[in-house]
């Protein structure tokens, strides 16, 4: 608690999680219990999840977005920053690849249905593709591909250029 209080006073604007047995300790303290992000319980049966979510929250807190892809065990947060992009799996019913910074995941889902849940930095760039704009490193016009931050590369439709071209207007 101490510890806690020393990191606020030093910029309250860092968010504090607490991981403990002793919920008691910590509740008592009225004035760390305003100051607190989220507290946890250690014999929380979903301690895991728990984490992941308050990690989420918190990066959320400052990217201010995440995609959650959940089936009925798990549930994934994926900021909004790391996706590259999204697309269809040929032969696969409602099925999407989404290809990430730093892996890949796949969901049972549309592109109409995914692209309802980004925001401003995604668009179509071809009827299976959906991208993140933010993490674009170079367009290949020749072959009509967009070459991502993280190696990776997807093609683009020429409505898709036409709408690069002419968004300055």
């Amino acid at each position: 608690i101490e510890l806690a209080q020393q990191v606020i006073h030093k910029n309250h604007e860092d968010l504090i999680v607490f991981v403990t047995a002793y919920l008691g300790q910590v509740l008592s303290d009225t004035p760390m219990k305003t100051q607190l992000f989220n507290l946890i319980t250690k014999q929380a049966p979903t301690l895991e999840t728990e984490l992941v979510h308050t990690i989420c929250l918190a990066s959320h807190a400052f990217d201010k977005k995440c995609l959650t892809i959940s089936d009925r065990l798990n549930a994934l947060y994926i900021p909004f920053r790391e996706i590259c992009y999204a697309e269809t799996l040929p032969g696969a019913y409602r099925k999407l690849r989404i290809i990430c910074l730093t892996g890949q995941y796949t969901n049972r889902s549309t592109l109409k249905g995914l692209h309802q849940k980004l925001d401003h930095r995604f668009a179509y760039a071809h009827q299976s593709y959906i991208i993140n704009r933010q993490n674009i490193r170079s367009l290949d016009k020749r072959n009509r591909q967009i070459h991502f931050i993280n190696g990776t590369r997807c093609p683009y439709s020429a409505g898709f250029a036409w709408k690069l071209e002419h968004s300055n207007d």
